[in-house]
């Protein structure tokens, strides 16, 4: 009994050996920030930079941060034109964390997912509504780069958190179907009223080479 008490007490002394010596050693990623804790408690203002790090084990830990570029899709935002026309918009939004903010990001958000769901999910439709009423519907397809660089700049001065805001696309604007008709009725009304001051045009000249024939 005494011989198999050694053995469990040599295996228990060994396992907490290894346990220490591998929970003492942590790296951080070239794409990565760390947050170093102490029980749960953020134990530094300053992130963790890539390499090879040590901490006390069973006491310390270490969260990370990505801060690579990541983006959202929004496939169905409704807006209103400043004419009152209903679009289904689909746009993305592209975004990373800045090195300097993750501690920022945990301390407030806990993890970027989090940040994304209560900053990104409620800010950018409201944004875009709010761009988008600025436009007929007409010229939010006209004029989409302009549209998107409006979005943009809304969307930088709008959103007040730990996350920058790398570019924004329009990638999609569509509009009910008697917008649809509507407007290609009038596209197809401008096209006769071309043709028309075109032959009209064309016979004040025929007409001005007539008179100068006959003087």
């Amino acid at each position: 009994m005494r011989a198999i008490a050694s053995i469990v007490a040599g295996v228990v002394i060994l396992l907490l050996v290894v346990s220490t010596f591998f929970g003492s050693w942590y790296t951080i990623d070239t794409t990565e920030r760390g947050v170093l804790l102490n029980n749960g408690a953020i134990a530094s203002n300053v992130p963790i930079e890539p390499g090879l790090h040590w901490k006390m084990p069973f006491v310390q830990s270490v969260d990370t941060i990505s801060i690579q570029t990541n983006s959202v899709e929004f496939k169905n935002v409704q807006a209103y034109s400043y004419d009152q026309q209903v679009a289904k918009v689909k746009l993305s939004v592209n975004y990373h964390i800045a090195a300097a903010d993750v501690i920022t990001v945990r301390q407030d958000f806990v993890t970027v997912d989090n940040m994304v769901q209560r900053v990104l999910w409620t800010k950018v439709p409201t944004i875009f509504k709010n761009v988008m009423g600025a436009y007929t519907a007409q010229t939010s397809i006209q004029e989409r780069a302009k549209l998107g660089t409006d979005f943009y700049a809304a969307l930088v001065a709008g959103i007040h958190a730990p996350i920058q805001i790398d570019s924004v696309q329009i990638e999609d604007i569509s509009f009910s179907d008697a917008f649809d008709q509507a407007n290609e009725q009038k596209q197809l009304a401008d096209v006769a009223v071309q043709q028309l001051m075109q032959k009209a045009k064309q016979a004040e000249v025929s007409a001005q080479i007539t008179v100068t024939n006959a003087k």
